[in-house]
């Protein structure tokens, strides 16, 4: 992987947590999210604090939270889509305008196709 941004798409516990992670081992990340209280919180903390049963805590600096799905995606070679499974369709809608050849879209697709989330594709028999 390069140095390029990753992008984390949902601020949920999980996505947050991701996010941190990844700037604690060097990664610059940055979160999408739709709820602009929670964009506007994480902002003005600059990142994550990551406290309570791990073996990973301490602060995780993200460049940048947003509501604004361009922006957010804009340069990131990996996108990860951290969010319950039945949000992946409308986020896939809301992201495709402004995807760009090379990117990669990470989700959990197991669950998602057992779902009929991703409908474009079959699970292995």
């Amino acid at each position: 992987m390069t140095n390029k941004p990753i992008a984390i798409i949902g601020a949920g516990n999980g996505g947050q947590t991701t996010a941190a992670w990844l700037a604690n081992q060097g990664y610059k990340t940055r979160i999408f999210d739709v709820m602009e209280d929670t964009v506007a919180k994480l902002n003005e903390l600059g990142g994550v604090n990551i406290y309570g049963n791990t073996d990973y805590p301490g602060f995780g600096k993200i460049e940048f939270a947003t509501t604004d799905m361009e922006k957010a995606i804009e340069g990131c070679e990996l996108i990860l889509l951290i969010l319950p499974e039945n949000y992946h369709d409308s986020i896939a809608v809301k992201m495709a305008p402004y995807l760009k050849d090379g990117q990669i879209v990470g989700a959990d697709i197991a669950s998602s196709a057992k779902n009929g989330v991703m409908h474009g594709l079959k699970m292995p028999e």
